[in-house]
Order: structure tokens, then sequence, then C-alpha cells
């Protein structure tokens, strides 16, 4: 068999469920050896590493230049070097891979002040300082600068479809209940609408809102509820960062800004304007904050997370790192 029809072979969901992973990896290697003639180091084994309960795999930015040949054959190997990428997350999908123990786990936040922001390189926030605290106490080998900021939608993204993932902090709701497994309540949520005071804006319902241009940000729960409630997709505006919806606020080119009310107020203050200057006019949601951990992230962990968070909270440490960044 070549190595071309070797590859599609192995490309198959056939191919797949009789291939075992070392076969797998050892054969994806060997063909990338032969035929590619650069690639980055993160690529050198597409497969990455086997941790102790599973798959370790990457989602980078790849490139790569082929070894002498004819395009006819660069197209194909091409298109089968994109198949190699697409396959290894297929393979770490197919085995069900399931974290066994909490190094596992990929930890992610987003710029949502006080909750988790960065500061000096690292996260901070005392959604983090509670998180660095259950690690220690479950003898984590993670630390602090294991945590990874991304833009709010892109972490959404990876943790409803990547295994051993964490995504927090994250208001719980009916819409997002059984999408994920929860740890917490860290503490109360209010999702509000914020507009300039100048502007003297009344909402009495829902109808009204259809009036104004509303600010949000992309997959967060100010634009879920939005919908939600029946609000029309054309005066909605989503945007990638909450910075963003700040300056568009402060500018008037958006009415109204849907987000959390105490976060709001801080982007508003980091951007340099006067949170004085604006009010909520209108709860769209309140509920509250927690981890939120990908649906098939192993019980026991969850467990074991939610009885060390429990003796946290018990011990008014929680509390204490609420009052350490809002007063």
């Amino acid at each position: 068999m070549n190595k071309t029809l070797q590859c599609t072979y192995l490309f198959s969901d056939i191919g797949l469920r009789k291939l075992n992973f070392r076969t797998t990896q050892a054969f994806i290697n060997q063909w990338l050896k032969e035929n590619i003639l650069t690639l980055p180091g993160d690529l050198q084994s597409p497969l990455a590493t086997r941790g102790k309960s599973g798959l370790q795999t990457r989602s980078e930015r790849y490139f790569a230049s082929f070894r002498s040949s004819t395009n006819q054959e660069k197209n194909m190997k091409f298109k089968l070097l994109i198949s190699i990428l697409t396959t290894t997350f297929l393979i770490a999908s197919s085995m069900g891979v399931s974290a066994q123990s909490i190094d596992d786990i990929k930890f992610m936040t987003e710029q949502y002040p006080p909750f988790n922001f960065e500061k000096d390189g690292k996260p901070s926030g005392y959604a983090v300082d509670c998180l660095v605290i259950m690690l220690e106490r479950l003898n984590s080998g993670l630390t602090r600068e294991d945590i990874v900021l991304f833009p709010w939608a892109r972490g959404y993204h990876i943790i409803r479809n990547s295994p051993n993932t964490c995504l927090f902090t994250m208001t719980r709701t009916a819409q997002r209940e059984n999408l994920f497994k929860w740890v917490g309540p860290l503490c109360a949520s209010k999702i509000v609408l914020t507009a300039p005071k100048e502007k003297r804006i009344v909402i009495r319902g829902v109808e009204d809102l259809k009036k104004y241009t509303i600010g949000v940000v992309r997959d967060d729960v100010g634009e879920q509820a939005l919908i939600e409630a029946g609000v029309p997709e054309s005066v909605i505006e989503a945007v990638g960062s909450p910075d963003l919806n700040a300056k568009k606020l402060n500018r008037g080119r958006i009415d109204m800004w849907a987000y959390g009310d105490i976060v709001a107020k801080w982007i508003l203050k980091k951007n340099g304007f006067n949170p004085d200057r604006y009010e909520s006019v209108f709860t769209l949601k309140t509920g509250s904050m927690y981890y939120a951990f990908n649906k098939n992230t192993h019980s026991k962990l969850i467990a074991d997370l939610q009885r060390v968070f429990d003796e946290i909270k018990s011990e008014g440490r929680v509390e204490e790192l609420i009052d350490r960044y809002t007063k």
C-alpha cells in the first residue's frame, strides 16, 4: 500500500478505530519527516505528548514548507497535512480522553475585573486567587502562571469543544446549565444595562430596549440574555472585548452596554472614563458566578474541587479575597 493510500486509510473512521495511539503517532511522524522540509518545534510531534491520563494536544498556527515536488504533489501533501492536524483532535475525541488529575485541566479566564484580569503580566483577581488556593490544597503542580487569559468568545468556544478545560468566571444560567459542570458559587452576579446619565434613559420593559443600540461582548451572558428576552439582533452590537464597549459608550456609538454592573464601572475607570457619569438603567439578569468545566470532566475531579471550595468559603477566605479587591 503506497503512502497516499495509507494516509487516506488512516484518516477514515475505520482507520481511526483500527489503529492504536502508538501506531498512529509513529506513522504520522514518519510521513512528516519524509515529506515536510521545515517545521516549527511545536509540530515536530503532531500528536504532542500523552500525559498521565490522556492525550495532550495543541491549538496553534503552523507553517510548513514541502520537499521538492510537483505542484500536484504539493497540493496533495498540503491536504494531507491539514488532515493530519485535524486527525490529532479527532483521535483525542474518539478516545474519550478525560482528565484523572487536576493537573490535566487547562484553566482559562478573561479580562473581567475584579474577578479575573491581568496585572504585571500575571493573572490576578479574587477568582484567580481563590483557584490558586484550591490548587494548593489539592496538591496540584499547577500555579498562577498556568492560567491562560483569552478573549471570552475564544475561551467559550474551547470549553464547549475541548475536554479537560475550565473557563471562569461564568454566570450559571438555565441556558448554560447542561453545557458544563460547575464549581461554586463564588459570588452573586448582576447583568445590567449601563448608560450615560446625561441621556436620561428610562427602561420600563423589554419593549423599550428595541429603540436603542446596545453593546455586548460576543457570547457573553449579556448578549444571551438580550436574545433570550426577544430583543432584535439588529440593535445588538457584539465586539470581542469589554474595553471596546466602554470606548463606544463614551463616544456615543452605542446607547447602552449590557455587562456585569461592578465590572462595567471598573473597566470604564480603567479606560480613563469617570464611572460616576454612568448609571444602571435596567437589570437583565441576576445569578451567581462559577468555575465552569467541560461537561466531560471526570465527576470525581468536580467533587474534589467543590469540596475544597466549600472549605475555603466556610473559613471566610472567599469574602476576604473579594474585600481585598473591592474595598
